[in-house]
């Protein structure tokens, strides 16, 4: 199993997943594994960052493999791109394919912490290969899968796992050329440059350093000034390369060097992921802390009343008392929430407080286009409100002014509570202990 992590991820959701299932749902050999297809294009097309999603495949040599292990290779893939993180706070799309003769599992992620809004970057090549490539040898060790790192298995020719098939041809009858002029007129790979040129191909030698020890970049001959370079990659490619009649020997006694290894790679591997996985499960903990279930609700309250929702938004009872006060003697979002009465929760998780997953995903996903434009936004916009305006001003009512609209709304409570509960279950019950007072007034102590 190879792990290839795509470079795109601009652009709309309805592109990588009508790659993945078809325009219509029916490309040939796709399965959904796992994931709302809709709903991981609505909230990519919600998001304003420049990389909205990450994508990419788990590629397996094998043509199919057990079902149970397929759902445990994706749970261990998550766990690995998101340590620290419940289900609740990402989305992620699983579409399997056999199409290409063998077995790959392809994902799709929004890159977006659900949540809180806050973008999520599950890949960073310079901090995340070292964990990723640790998961794949761990990986393949468990599962006795084929190890693509196994001299053995190491071909004259590699090919790229999306590269389109005409390419893929090119590629091939190239190798094919070459290998029947071993030992002949190809003895190195100097040869080998020298016949594709003498062929008439152009070969493309300002790529870097780097890449040049491990391929040979030649230009498409089939293709316009901007085509893309063909790159020929395998052993046969490779500066170090050198034939010989023990060639072939030279490649088993590797392969056998490489198995006696194993048990010490393995251990190398679990070592470095554990260490790479708790550095990336505090990195989260700190971006990400998740929020208590009360605090979702008096926010979503908060936002409800705000927009003129939660009590229907009716002029003789709410916009009377919904009157802007003074910028000198307004508080902070902050300070108000601080004054709300809060209900301790007996228990961190939002299933235990009446808030399953599904609700905390469908509410953070409903307002994912909002959440997107960031905290500065939500503030210009929080700031504004407070102003006086002669236009439809959306106003954060302070603490006195909710006790206000309290006794407005007394006469309809029923009405109000239905509505308030829709937007939390904890705020709401503190609705309703004010208004089984014969005092619409909170307690505020004992009185001059």
């Amino acid at each position: 199993m190879i792990v290839k992590i795509h470079s795109r991820g601009k652009g709309r959701g309805k592109g990588p997943v009508d790659y993945l299932l078809g325009e219509n749902r029916d490309r040939e050999d796709a399965r959904l594994d796992r994931g709302n297809p809709n709903e991981v294009i609505d909230i990519i097309d919600g998001l304003k960052f420049a990389q909205k999603y990450t994508s990419g495949v788990l590629s397996f040599a094998e043509k199919d493999l057990p079902e149970q292990q397929k759902q445990q290779i994706m749970n261990q893939f998550e766990a690995t791109l998101f340590p620290g993180l419940d289900k609740d706070q990402y989305s992620v799309l699983w579409v399997q394919h056999k199409d290409k003769d063998r077995l790959e599992l392809n994902f799709v992620v929004p890159n977006v912490e659900l949540l809180s809004g806050k973008r999520l970057q599950p890949y960073f090549d310079r901090a995340d290969r070292v964990r990723v490539n640790a998961f794949k040898v761990a990986c393949n060790a468990k599962y006795k899968l084929a190890d693509p790192d196994d001299p053995v298995r190491k071909r004259f020719l590699t090919t790229a796992n999306d590269a389109p098939k005409a390419t893929n041809d090119i590629k091939q009858s190239i190798t094919d050329s070459l290998l029947l002029m071993l030992g002949d007129t190809v003895n190195n790979r100097h040869d080998v440059e020298r016949e594709l040129e003498a062929a008439g191909y152009v070969i493309d030698r300002t790529i870097g350093a780097k890449k040049q020890k491990t391929q040979i970049s030649i230009k498409n001959p089939n293709g316009g000034p901007n085509a893309r370079n063909i790159k020929l990659k395998g052993a046969l490619y490779e500066e170090s390369f050198r034939f010989s009649e023990s060639f072939s020997r030279e490649i088993e006694e590797a392969g056998k060097r490489y198995k006696e290894r194993a048990r010490e790679r393995l251990s190398e591997a679990i070592a470095t992921y554990k260490r790479a996985t708790e550095i990336k499960r505090e990195y989260h903990h700190k971006r990400f802390k998740r929020p208590q279930a009360d605090d979702i609700a008096v926010q979503q309250v908060n936002r409800a009343v705000a927009n003129g929702d939660a009590l229907g938004r009716r002029p003789d009872a709410v916009d009377s008392v919904l009157k802007p006060e003074p910028l000198g003697n307004r508080k902070s979002r902050a300070g108000e929430l601080g004054e709300v009465p809060r209900i301790q929760p007996k228990s961190d998780t939002l299933q235990d407080q009446g808030v399953g997953d599904d609700r905390a995903r469908e509410r953070a996903i409903a307002g994912c286009r909002g959440v997107s434009e960031g905290a500065a936004e939500r503030t210009q916009e929080n700031e504004s409100a407070a102003e006086t305006n002669h236009g439809n001003t959306r106003i954060l009512p302070s603490p006195t002014q909710i006790d206000r609209i309290i006794a407005a709304v007394s006469d309809n409570a029923d009405r109000a509570i239905r509505a308030i509960r829709a937007a939390g279950g904890a705020f709401a019950r503190v609705i309703e202990r004010h208004l089984a007072n014969d005092d619409p007034e909170p307690d505020r102590g004992p009185r001059m």
